[in-house]
């Protein structure tokens, strides 16, 4: 939730990319009680052709052990690949009720933090390859 992108005011923000991106866009988000959507568009300020777009339904909020910070949580993962190169998206909803985070240009995959069931499962992976080596040895 620190580094989370959301807007306060109106139907929606912009975000340019004078340079460029191809292949995909990605990103987390939590939109508690109202949806949203992301387009993304060949030209700046959401101009140009339209090269995907994603609707963004409603997800759960708060109530898990993992939402450490209040009803955005859980976040959900999502993504588009398009074909060009785009330089804008356009991120709309309700204005305090959709949030953003971990965005990735150029991946239809977003990258970022593992769960922490995925961390548990490594850590126990790791443990197991030490026992098993220590076993070994003596």
């Amino acid at each position: 939730m620190p580094t989370t992108a959301y807007f306060l005011t109106g139907p929606g923000d912009v975000m340019d990319v004078p340079a460029g991106f191809n292949v995909g866009f990605s990103f987390y988000y939590s939109a508690i009680e109202f949806p949203g959507a992301v387009t993304v568009w060949s030209g700046l300020d959401g101009t140009g052709s339209l090269l995907g777009s994603i609707n963004l339904p409603v997800t759960p909020s708060g109530g898990s052990a993992e939402c450490t910070y209040g009803q955005y949580c859980p976040w959900f993962p999502t993504g588009v690949a398009f074909s060009g190169t785009a330089e804008s998206v356009i991120f709309t909803g309700t204005a305090n009720y959709i949030g953003f985070d971990n965005i990735t240009l150029g991946a239809s995959i977003p990258q970022g933090t593992p769960e922490p069931a995925s961390l548990a499962l490594l850590g126990a992976g790791l443990a197991g390859l030490g026992f098993a080596r220590r076993r070994k040895v003596a």
